[in-house]
C-alpha cells in the first residue's frame, strides 16, 4: 500500500483517518497513550477524559505505565458511552522485564501469555477483541526461541478470536533497513507483524530503516512515537517559520511531517489545549517546499526516547 487512505465512507474529520492493516483491519492514524512517566492512574485518567473531549478514538496502552494506570484509563474511555465500534484500543506486553527476562522459548512463551491474558482482561469492552496487541520488547540476547516464544503467544489469541491485529516495537527498523534482518527471519512462519512502533521525528528523513518501513515496507506500518523528538524540535526556527505560513504550532507541524511521511503516531499529553491542537493536525497540508526544508533536518539521536518532553502537544 502507498500512503495513508481513508475506510469506504468516512469524512474527513482528522479522527475517522485510518490505514489498512496487512490482516485486513483499519487502524487510526493518530493515538493516545499515557506518559510512563506520570506513574499516577488519577493523572491518567484525568489525561484520558480530555483525549476523549479533544476526539481521539484510539488508545494505546502501554504495560509500562502500570495496571493501575491502565484500569483508569479504560475507566475514562468506558464512561465516555463511545459505542465500542468507534474506539480502537490496544495493548502491549513485554518479556524484558528488569530482574525477570525470559531465558528460554518456553519460558518466554509462559511470561507473554499470563501477561497478555491480563491486558486483555483489562482492555476488552463490551465483550469486542481487543483492536491490537503489541510485544513492546524482545530479549535483547541474538536468540530466535526468545523472539518465537512471546509471539506464538500472541497469536493464540488472535486465533481465539481475542485479538485482532498483532505488533511489535523497535524490532523492524534495522531489519527493513538490510542490516541485520535476524527479528524478522524469527517470524518468517507465522503471522506477521501489522505495525512496528519506532522513534520516528523530523531529522529521519534520512534514515534507511525507518523510510522503508515508513513505505510500509514488508506490509508493516510504522507508529511514531517520540514523534517530537526530545522537545527541541519545537524550538528550531525552520519549524518556526513553516508554523508561522500555516498559523500552526510548531508541535503542529512535526506531527504533521510524520503523517505526510506516510507514518501513524502516537501522542500523550495531559493538557487539553495539546491534544485538541494535535487531532486538528489535519486541517492543513505542508507543501513540497516544506517537506523539503524539514526533510534536510538531520539528526543525532533525537527521537531516542519515549517522552523526554510533554506530549505532542
Amino acid at each position: 500500500m502507498a500512503g495513508l487512505m481513508l475506510s469506504q465512507g468516512t469524512s474527513f474529520s482528522p479522527m475517522m483517518r485510518t490505514v489498512r492493516l496487512n490482516d485486513g483491519s483499519d487502524m487510526p492514524v493518530l493515538a493516545f497513550s499515557a506518559d510512563m512517566s506520570w506513574r499516577d492512574p488519577q493523572r491518567t485518567k484525568n489525561a484520558t477524559v480530555a483525549a476523549l473531549a479533544a476526539g481521539f478514538k484510539f488508545f494505546w496502552n502501554s504495560i509500562n505505565i502500570g495496571e493501575a494506570s491502565q484500569r483508569a484509563m479504560m475507566q475514562a474511555v468506558s464512561a465516555s458511552q463511545i459505542p465500542r465500534s468507534e474506539l480502537y484500543i490496544a495493548g502491549s506486553i513485554s518479556t524484558l522485564v528488569p530482574g525477570a527476562q525470559c531465558t528460554n522459548e518456553a519460558h518466554c512463551y509462559a511470561m507473554a501469555r499470563a501477561q497478555a491474558a491480563l491486558q486483555v482482561e483489562l482492555l476488552t469492552l463490551g465483550g469486542a477483541p481487543l483492536d491490537q496487541l503489541m510485544v513492546v520488547d524482545f530479549p535483547r540476547t541474538r536468540d530466535c526461541a526468545l523472539v518465537r516464544g512471546p509471539w506464538r503467544a500472541l497469536e493464540e489469541l488472535k486465533k481465539a478470536g481475542k485479538v485482532k491485529s498483532l505488533a511489535t516495537a523497535n524490532l523492524a527498523v534495522g531489519d527493513l533497513a538490510g542490516s541485520d534482518g535476524w527479528k524478522l527471519r524469527c517470524l518468517a512462519s507465522l503471522t506477521p507483524p501489522a505495525v512496528s512502533q519506532e522513534p520516528f521525528c523530523i531529522g529521519h528523513a534520512h534514515d534507511p530503516g525507518r523510510q522503508a518501513l515508513a513505505r510500509n515496507g514488508g506490509g508493516i506500518w510504522l507508529q511514531a512515537y517520540s514523534p517530537l523528538g526530545h522537545g527541541t524540535l519545537l524550538s528550531d526556527s525552520r519549524l518556526a517559520a513553516i508554523a508561522r505560513i500555516h498559523n500552526v504550532s510548531t508541535a503542529a507541524v512535526a506531527l504533521r511531517w510524520v503523517t505526510q511521511r506516510n507514518a501513524t503516531l502516537i501522542t500523550n499529553s495531559d493538557k487539553p489545549q495539546h491534544l485538541t491542537a494535535d487531532t486538528a493536525i489535519f486541517d492543513f497540508t505542508l507543501s513540497a517546499a516544506d517537506l523539503a526544508t524539514l526533510d534536510a533536518i538531520r539528526s543525532s539521536g533525537m527521537c531516542g526516547n519515549w517522552s523526554a518532553f510533554d506530549g505532542a502537544g
